[in-house]
């Protein structure tokens, strides 16, 4: 069975879940049998391997879609990267506003 692209637009309150319930779902859907029924957001065991990457889309396109869109969910997103590439994981909002803060005084 051939899965076309799919696209969908909404708000998502547990993004690790929802990607999870999701994965869950498309492996399912190609006949990969999954043990448990329990979607768990922690931490990732050192032991864990990476199975797949995905490549994010450009800086500026993402922040052309987030104006074009309105969209609070990729604004919070940027705010956690932020966050995570300056102050270390996990990238929060709090650590994110802080330094976005920080760099605004900066130019002052």
């Amino acid at each position: 069975m051939g899965l076309g692209e799919q696209r969908s637009y909404f708000n998502v309150a547990s993004p690790a879940i929802y990607a999870g319930a999701a994965l869950r779902y498309f492996l399912e859907m190609r006949g990969v049998r999954v043990v448990g029924r329990d979607i768990k957001h922690e931490q990732v065991p050192p032991s864990a391997r990476k199975f797949a990457e995905l490549e994010s889309l450009p800086l500026h396109e993402i922040v052309q879609l987030m104006n074009k869109y309105s969209n609070n969910f990729i604004a919070e997103a940027l705010v956690k990267t932020l966050g995570k590439e300056i102050k270390g994981a996990p990238g929060t909002t709090e650590k994110g506003l802080e330094s976005f803060a920080k760099k605004l005084r900066a130019w002052e």
